[in-house]
């Protein structure tokens, strides 16, 4: 025998639980989703239907896959799409230029404050201020920066908190206004959502001193691959121009007997694809680098068996590709 009935206020007594633990200002809001494209199409549609008047957007574009498939819909609603790059906003200066140019009846900016493979960290914080300074909603996406701190919050400032595939939590100024859409008559008995939160924030960790060790230790058929010193720490990133990502990752983990949440690759092999990243990624690295990128995370580089493993499975796929 099946129910088709849920108790009420099971969203609000979850927004209430996270709240308390997050301890977050009575005047801002807590709005938990069942995914990160839905809690970036509630608020955002909840902002839009408050500011109709106003049919213009702005995007930073090349730092997630998640905003593309959101701009799309707002795209096919008529609405107006000034788009830039982080390349191009790495000043405070140009990013007021831009601001400033944007067209009057501008509702909101979408920005991701992090990379969701490499870590990079965008200089996000100039661009929300400035936003808020003019009064345009600034619609961040936080891929794994909001476990470092607490997300800053202006009046007119979203954080999407990227918790897991199924479990996104959107923290909203004191402007923002967010109407329940679909959140509110989901079934939020499934899962226990505050320990997922609390163990994603237990399990961050960040040791700076072992990923830089563990770039600069690499052999020299292996470069480290991000230049710069604004990322997330909790990963480390290497490619091989000769080397197979998938293959050296798969030989790896089998290895130290890890899972896929340990180690990975950009490799086309490991997401069944073609043109996986062209659409979102900007600069997006060339064919050999991604064909070789490995990213490998600290509770593995911390095993005290690590570095010979790695060696030992460098050794084996070069010796494939000298055969080969």
């Amino acid at each position: 025998m099946k129910i088709s009935l849920l108790p009420n206020g099971m969203w609000e007594g979850l927004q209430d639980q996270l709240r308390s633990h997050l301890s977050i200002d009575e005047r801002c809001g807590v709005y938990p989703y069942q995914s990160h494209y839905q809690g970036l199409s509630e608020v955002s549609l909840s902002i839009a239907q408050v500011m109709s008047h106003k049919r213009n957007l702005g995007f930073v574009s090349g730092s997630s896959p998640l905003l593309p498939p959101i701009l799309s819909h707002f795209s096919k609603d008529s609405y107006g799409i000034q788009s830039s790059a982080w390349s191009e906003l790495n000043t405070e200066e140009k990013m007021k230029t831009w601001v400033e140019a944007l067209p009057k009846d501008t509702a909101m900016v979408f920005l991701a404050e992090d990379h969701p493979i490499t870590g990079e960290i965008y200089p996000w914080q100039a661009l929300d201020k400035t936003l808020n300074e003019k009064k345009i909603f600034s619609v961040r996406l936080s891929h794994s920066l909001w476990c470092r701190s607490q997300p800053e919050l202006g009046p007119f400032s979203v954080c999407i908190c990227d918790v897991q595939s199924d479990f996104s939590l959107a923290l909203t100024g004191s402007r923002v206004r967010v109407s329940g859409l679909m959140a509110p008559h989901q079934d939020w008995q499934k899962k226990e959502y505050l320990k997922i939160f609390t163990d994603r924030q237990k399990q961050f960790q960040e040791k700076k001193d072992l990923v830089l060790q563990a770039e600069k230790n690499l052999i020299k058929e292996f470069k480290p691959f991000l230049q710069t010193s604004d990322r997330i720490y909790d990963r480390a990133l290497f490619y091989s121009e000769k080397i197979h990502g998938q293959y050296f990752a798969e030989l790896l983990k089998s290895e130290l007997n890890l899972s896929d949440s340990n180690i990975g690759t950009t490799n086309l092999c490991a997401w069944g694809g073609v043109n996986v990243y062209e659409k979102w990624w900007n600069p997006c690295p060339n064919s050999e680098i991604l064909r070789g990128l490995v990213y490998v995370d600290v509770e593995t580089l911390s095993r005290p068996e690590y570095e010979k493993s790695f060696l030992k499975v460098a050794d084996q796929c070069l010796k494939s590709f000298r055969q080969n």
